[in-house]
């Protein structure tokens, strides 16, 4: 769609409504994997007792952090009182954009966690970490899961951001210049 089709009549405002449940679904899915993700982290260090990069980074609890942050964006964004038949507020705009970010970030994070979680994972197993190695080698595995999980729901954040962004009125300068060139030019 071009940036003209997006002009406050043209909006599809059903398609507004529609697509804010996206956010709330990542939300309400990241929240508890990163509350599990952060009591696992404290489990594992509990239970630890030899102390080696990269199974004492802590990645489960900035990547649980990350994801409970990012699903407090998404609710919220979600919850908003906004009408979305009318133009969106400065305040949304940046909550959607604000959102996006946390996606970015947890993305980012999530992702180094994964390998993170992998690593834990293979030293637990060929060097032994623990008296309760076979415990500790469970826990990372979950956390492989819930590292994925995040990592997913991050990616889903950031496929609504760029997939719906015109359509909740977040345009890059370079499109708000074309629309309005191409509205001055209608007006002569």
């Amino acid at each position: 769609m071009s940036c003209g089709q997006y002009q406050q009549g043209e909006i599809d405002h059903q398609l507004r409504e529609e697509k804010m449940q996206i956010p709330r679904y990542v939300g309400y899915s990241l929240l508890p994997i990163g509350i599990i993700n952060i009591v696992l982290g404290i489990v594992i260090f509990v239970f630890l007792d030899n102390f080696r990069y990269p199974i004492s980074s802590g990645y489960q609890f900035w990547t649980g952090i990350l994801s409970i942050i990012i699903g407090v964006c998404g609710i919220r964004l979600a919850s908003t009182s906004e009408n979305m038949k009318q133009e969106l507020s400065q305040d949304f705009r940046k909550q959607f954009f604000g959102f996006f970010w946390a996606c970015n970030t947890v993305n980012w994070l999530a992702t180094q966690g994964f390998g993170y979680a992998i690593a834990g994972t293979v030293m637990c197993a060929v060097n032994g970490c623990s008296d309760r190695n076979d415990l500790l080698i469970a826990l990372h595995a979950i956390t492989i899961a819930l590292t994925l999980g995040i990592c997913v729901g991050g990616w889903m954040g950031q496929y609504y951001f760029y997939k719906f962004r015109k359509a909740y009125g977040v345009f890059y300068d370079k499109e708000i210049k074309q629309m309005t060139t191409t509205n001055m030019m209608q007006k002569s």
